[in-house]
């Protein structure tokens, strides 16, 4: 599994996203990397 440094563009994107904890976002793609696997 890649190890991601930064948000996704489309998240980076969005303040009210950006305001948000990068565990956040984390945790969002790591479920769906579970679910796809």
């Amino acid at each position: 599994m890649p190890i991601i440094e930064a948000p996704p563009p489309e998240l980076a994107a969005e303040p009210q996203r950006s305001a948000f904890p990068a565990r956040g976002w984390k945790r969002d793609i790591n479920n769906q990397e579970r679910e796809a696997s």
